[in-house]
This record gives C-alpha cells, structure tokens and sequence, in this order.
C-alpha cells in the first residue's frame, strides 16, 4: 500500500509494535489500511499482506502466526482459495487454536454476487460459505459475520488476551436507560446471563465503586449497571475494571 498518497494514509504512532499480540494476516493490501484507520487504539505486532498470493497465501502467514509466541491473537481476511489452499489453511487455523492463540476470520465471498467480485479482484473461489463457518466452528476459530464485527472482535480479544472472557456471565455498564434495555434483549436472545453484582465474586467492590459516582441518584445493585449521564469517563474505567476482577 506505499503507492498511497500521505494523506490517504494515517498510520497511528504505536509506540513500540513488539509490545503488540495482534498479527494480521490478509488477502488484500487495502484491509490493512482499513484497519488502522478503524482501530487506532489496536496494535500490529506484525501484518503479511498476500494480496492475490501469487507466491504466498493465508496458510503461510497463519502457519508463522502459530509458530510466533509472541503472538496472542490473529486476525485474517480471507476472499477465497486456490484449488488445495482450503485444507492447508484449515489445518494452520487448527494449529493457532492448539497454540493457545485466539484465531478471528472474516471470509468473504460468501454469495453468489460476492465471490464473482473476490474472482476479479484475487482471482480465488470463494466456496460454500455454510461448509466454511461450520469448518472454523470446528477448530474453534471465530467466524466474524460483518465488518464491524470482524473490527470490534478483534479489539476486544487483542486487549482482553491476558483475561479472556469465559462462560456466559454478562456484565453492563450504560450511560442511558435505553441502552441496558436493548442489550439485556440481545443477551438474553443470544443465551447470556446479567447476573447481580450481589451473585458476583466481589460485590461489594462494584457497588462501592458505583456509589461513588452515582452518589445515590441511581440503583448500584443491578445488572444492566445504569450509570446515568453524570459519571465521568473514569468511572466507567473503575467499575468495567471491578467486574472484570
């Protein structure tokens, strides 16, 4: 991507990318750009870039990716595979999971009108989107289903890789009644629990520190935790940390 003019490119100043656990793996050049535009607050340890993997594909990037200690999470867009390239990748994706990394995979290409557009552009076939996810829900790879998703996912596991979230206790912090009401509603339909902070390990220090901010004017107990619109942004920093502990 060093044909782009500078002001096309904003490439965030990270301090030092050997403090980084993200690795990017991708089958365009574009997808990087994209990426630090839209996550500024994330991190490359290091990016490969295979672009129509004319020499190298996915698979390798992921099989370097598997071997690097130093990396926790990897990220990979994917349009389609050479004849033989879907076995390779799978097994590489298989050998991240089993090296304790957590894998996240965006694939397009995924309708008819979609892998038309990734054959012009990589020249790949884009395949059964169905027979895909199922593959990835195989080794325990997640299947990101929109761009959003594939950024927010990433953010999150590459912040979170010390503490991954385990199980399917849900705890919410919101600015506006609203909000907590719609999530409850997505968290219930997709099966997770918001459990009290009296049913959590250290009750007592999330609602102290809610307390504190709310001052009284809103129920610290519950889960939705609304936190009203006059807590700072430190004290969003505070109690998210609290539940997390």
């Amino acid at each position: 991507v060093d044909f782009l003019p500078p002001d096309r490119l904003r490439i965030p100043s990270f301090a030092d990318p050997k403090a980084n656990n993200l690795a990017l793996v991708a089958q365009s050049g574009a997808r990087f750009v994209s990426f630090l535009d839209k996550m500024p607050y994330v991190g490359f340890r290091w990016a490969l870039l295979v672009g129509n993997s004319y020499q190298l594909d996915v698979g390798d990037g992921l099989e370097l990716a598997a071997a690097d200690p130093n990396v926790k999470v990897v990220s990979t867009y994917i349009e389609g595979f050479a004849p033989g390239a879907g076995r390779r990748f799978f097994t590489a994706v298989e050998s991240c999971v089993r090296s304790g990394k957590t894998v996240v995979v965006q694939k397009a290409g995924k309708t008819f009108r979609g892998a038309e557009a990734a054959r012009s552009h990589t020249a790949s076939m884009g395949g059964s989107y169905q027979v895909f996810r199922a593959a990835m829900r195989q080794v325990n790879a997640i299947a990101a289903e929109t761009d959003e998703d594939f950024i927010d996912i990433c953010g999150m596991v590459s912040l979170l890789a010390d503490r991954p979230p385990q199980g399917n206790r849900l705890f919410v912090i919101n600015s506006a009644g609203y909000e907590g009401v719609l999530v409850a509603d997505a968290a219930a339909s997709g099966g997770l629990e918001l459990p009290p902070p009296s049913r959590m390990r250290k009750p007592e220090t999330i609602i102290e520190k809610r307390l504190q901010y709310l001052r009284g004017t809103i129920d610290a107990h519950n889960n939705p935790a609304d936190a009203g619109p006059m807590t700072p942004d430190e004290g969003y920093v505070e109690v998210t940390e609290a539940a997390l502990n």
